[in-house]
């Protein structure tokens, strides 16, 4: 069984429109919003015009954007005061990987109260399915699960995304041992499938169990021939309309 999600719903205009035209293909049954990019109102407009509307969770987003608290502005491991922008690469690359484990004290509050703006956003446009992820897998490194789990589980938050557990290439034993600590964590705390990968693992990899519930990653976008396609991936909407024929989809 398949929960396939469309990631970035709210980002633009070019990407809410691919994600409304996944939905009318049935392709996709679920979508997460991302409420702090330009995209946010008309995406809502359009999940409400198209019928989809109890089918978008939030798309937590700590990496990319305007955020919508002033605590972060002071972070430099999330926020790059030259641009005026949330940013991933300092989080992920720039200040070391102790920081995916350990942040100071000030950074986990300002985590919570953006999490608690964007949650407080989603919530009052009407939105009522409460799952979520979140963009750049952000909530899957532990030192921001750590700081923001507990105001998802506060606003009534019952499901969310897995670290990535299927694997379609080699994966280090390390990395494995830690993707099973944070799974761990999370499916604690909140329901959710019992794997998670994008199309491109899903196809290529050698362990997919029957019957076990899968979530898939999609972000879909138009290419500049006007066909919906799958961006960042080597298989298309194409091929996951072939794989959805003797899927059915279910719920997180």
């Amino acid at each position: 069984m398949l929960f396939v999600n469309a990631d970035d719903f709210g980002l633009s205009h070019e990407v809410n429109m691919a994600i409304v035209e996944a939905f009318k293909k049935g392709l996709i049954n679920n979508t997460t919003i991302m409420v702090n990019m330009p995209g946010f109102e008309e995406a809502v407009r359009l999940a409400e015009e198209y019928g989809f509307f109890e089918r978008v969770g939030l798309h937590l987003n700590l990496f990319e954007g305007k955020p919508l608290t002033e605590d972060i502005k002071r972070e430099v491991l999330f926020y790059d005061v030259e641009k005026g922008e949330l940013c991933s690469y300092r989080f992920l690359h720039q200040m070391g990987k102790k920081n995916w484990f350990f942040i100071p004290v000030h950074t986990r509050k300002a985590l919570r109260l953006e999490a608690q703006a964007q949650v407080e956003k989603y919530i009052n446009a009407g939105f009522s399915e409460m799952h979520f992820d979140s963009h750049g897998h952000s909530h899957t490194f532990f030192s921001v699960y750590d700081a923001v789990y507990k105001v998802m589980k506060r606003h009534g938050f019952q499901s969310s995304r897995l670290s990535l557990n299927i694997y379609g290439h080699p994966v280090s034993r390390a990395k494995k041992i830690y993707k099973k600590f944070i799974n761990s964590k999370i499916q604690k705390d909140f329901r959710t499938a019992e794997f998670f990968c994008g199309i491109n693992d899903y196809i290529d990899a050698d362990q997919i169990q029957k019957d076990s519930k899968y979530e898939i990653m999609v972000h879909p976008i138009f290419s500049g021939g006007g066909v919906l396609t799958n961006r960042g991936s080597k298989y298309h909407f194409d091929k996951i309309e072939e794989v959805l024929r003797v899927k059915s989809f279910c719920d997180i």
